[in-house]
């Protein structure tokens, strides 16, 4: 198990202009990691819940999603990269992606699945621990909570499908006390919930075996928070050597 604490980025961001990012193509990506395989999720709007929306999650998407496919950087090809954002990050579609990259990416494949957006606990006797996590998606209604997010053993079970040599997972969900609105006001959260980090049993299930490595935005007890960085700035600073692997490494 390869378990990475991300506390050393959370203070930095990866300053990305956008000039320094020409167009990408599939014909110039491929000449870089053919073996990429990538799923970035930045849950956006949550229309039926619109307290909740993060519209900075989907420029975390499309800052990564550039990052992934410059032949420069980390060099995957544009069909390898998948995004959902806004109304495309619901469950049957992310359910779908894992799924598609489970038949696609096999043998000496690299797999980065990043999600940015909100995640929450609650507790419940489904649960040995007595504890569920989940990440709320954008279709959340808050009078179908059960239906309208990823449930931590899901997500795992479907990650467990993903037989790339090497999978690389980013959860970007925060941690803190109470979310204002623009306003000013503090938004509470649906009775019974919690907003957290994942809990410690899902990073032990998703980080099993080798070549598998979890990143969180912070640790228990600490806080993410959102900014409003400079146009081409991914919030959490991620290093682009840790998503392309390298023969010499």
């Amino acid at each position: 198990m390869l378990q990475l604490d991300n506390t050393e980025y959370t203070n930095q961001a990866a300053s990305l202009p956008e000039q320094e990012f020409p167009e990408t193509t599939s014909k110039t990506a491929s000449k870089g990691f053919a073996r990429g395989f990538a799923l970035l999720i930045g849950v956006g709007k949550t229309p039926n819940a619109p307290m909740y929306s993060l519209s900075e999650t989907v420029t975390d998407v499309r800052v990564l999603e550039r990052v992934l496919t410059d032949r420069n950087m980390a060099g995957y090809d544009v069909e390898h990269v998948h995004s959902l954002v806004d109304s495309t990050a619901n469950v049957a579609k992310i359910c779908a992606e894992l799924q598609w990259l489970a038949e696609k990416a096999i043998g000496d494949a690299t797999v980065v699945v990043y999600f940015s957006g909100h995640g929450w606990k609650t507790f419940s006797d489904q649960s040995p621990s007595g504890e569920r996590y989940c990440l709320v998606t954008s279709e959340l209604d808050l009078n179908n909570i059960e239906g309208t997010v990823i449930w931590a053993d899901k997500f795992v079970k479907l990650l467990s499908r993903i037989t790339a040599k090497r999978l690389l997972v980013l959860i970007d969900t925060c941690h803190a006390a109470g979310m204002v609105s623009p306003r000013g006001e503090e938004i509470s959260l649906p009775r019974g919930f919690k907003s957290t980090v994942p809990l410690k049993s899902l990073f032990h299930e998703l980080g099993r075996g080798e070549g598998r490595a979890v990143i969180s935005a912070s640790k228990a007890g600490q806080s993410s928070y959102s900014h409003n960085f400079p146009p081409g700035t991914l919030r959490m600073g991620i290093p682009v050597t840790s998503l392309k692997h390298k023969k010499t490494g």
